[in-house]
C-alpha cells in the first residue's frame, strides 16, 4: 500500500512540476524496518518529524479533506466538497499539499477523475514503479531462490493469515473455491510454481499436491493476525521481488500484493476472481 502511494503521488508531483518529499513513519500493524532495508533510496527526498510538521502546518492536507487516500481513515468533514478538491489538487490549486496516505491515487480519487486530468495515468504509474529498485540486501537474499527459477515459472501468491479472520471485511472472499481454482489452472499444466504465502500449511499442502514444481523461498513464518503488529516485512520484499521475476503472476482476490509485483515489472497477470 505505501509503496503504490508513494509511486502514485509521484505521478502527481511530476505532473504539476512540483517536488516531493516523503516522511516515511512506522506504519500501524507493521514492524518498524527502514525503507533502506527494502528499496534503493538514493533518489527519494526525506524529511524528518520536524520538518513534516512544520510543512504540514502550512500546508493543504489532502487526506484532511478527501477521504479515501489513508486506510481506515475516518470520512472527512469535507466530504460534500469532495469532487471540488480533488479536482483543485490535479489541476494544480494548491502549490503546497500534504497527504498522510497508503492508498493508490487512482482509488483514493477515483480512476474517472485521475484519468481526467493526468493523460496515461496508469502508464506513468508503472514507470514510477519501475525506477523504485530492491535493495541490495534483498536481491542477495533471493538470489538463490531466483538461481532455481526456469524460463517458464508461473507466481502465485495465496494470502492466508489475516485475510481468514472474522474480523476482516475482505474474510469471506477466501475459501476452497480459492485454492481449488489454483489447483484447477496447475493441474492442467506441469509449469514450475513459485509459491509465496504467508500461510505454513497452504506452502505444505502445495507441496504434497505438486512436489518439486513448487519453488518458494526459505523463511520463519509469522503470525498474521488481523490488527495486530505483522513482523516479516523484508521477507515479505524479497518474496514481492522474486514475485515480479516469474514469467507469469497469478493472485488470489482480495491482495494486491501480486498485482504490485506485476506492475513492477509489467509482467502478465491473472486472478482467480
Amino acid at each position: 500500500n505505501r509503496v503504490r502511494s508513494l509511486s502514485s503521488f509521484a505521478v502527481l508531483a511530476d505532473e504539476l512540476k512540483l517536488p516531493m518529499f516523503v516522511h516515511w513513519s512506522k506504519s500501524s500493524g507493521f514492524d518498524d524496518t527502514s525503507i533502506s532495508e527494502l528499496f534503493k533510496t538514493d533518489d527519494i527526498n526525506f524529511i524528518d518529524t520536524h520538518t513534516w510538521n512544520d510543512i504540514k502546518s502550512k500546508s493543504f492536507s489532502i487526506s484532511d479533506h478527501i477521504e479515501g487516500v489513508c486506510e481506515n481513515h475516518i470520512d472527512s468533514v469535507y466530504k460534500d466538497k469532495r469532487v471540488h478538491y480533488i479536482n483543485k489538487v490535479l489541476t494544480g490549486g494548491f502549490k503546497q499539499m500534504t497527504a498522510t496516505s497508503s492508498n493508490l491515487l487512482s482509488w483514493a480519487f477515483g480512476i474517472y477523475e485521475v484519468d481526467k486530468h493526468i493523460k496515461n495515468f496508469s502508464g506513468k504509474y508503472k514507470t514510477q514503479l519501475s525506477k523504485l529498485k530492491p535493495s541490495d540486501k534483498v536481491i542477495d537474499a533471493a538470489q538463490s531462490t531466483l538461481d532455481t527459477f526456469s524460463k517458464n515459472i508461473i507466481g502465485v501468491h495465496i494470502r492466508q493469515g489475516d485475510a481468514t479472520s472474522s474480523k476482516n471485511q475482505c474474510s469471506r472472499m477466501y475459501s476452497d473455491k480459492t485454492l481449488n481454482a489454483i489447483n484447477d489452472h496447475f493441474d492442467k499444466t506441469n509449469t514450475q510454481i513459485f509459491l509465496c504465502t504467508d500461510d505454513q500449511k497452504t506452502l505444505n499442502q502445495m507441496l504434497n499436491r505438486y512436489g518439486n514444481r513448487i519453488i518458494h523461498y526459505t523463511k520463519t513464518f509469522v503470525d498474521s493476525l488481523y490488527g495486530e503488529i505483522k513482523k516479516g516485512q523484508f521477507d515479505a520484499m524479497v518474496e514481492l521481488y522474486l514475485l515480479s521475476q516469474t514469467n507469469k503472476i497469478l493472485a488470489t482476490s482480495p491482495s494486491s500484493f501480486a498485482k504490485l509485483a506485476a506492475d513492477c515489472s509489467h509482467k502478465n497477470y491473472f486472478s482467480t476472481r
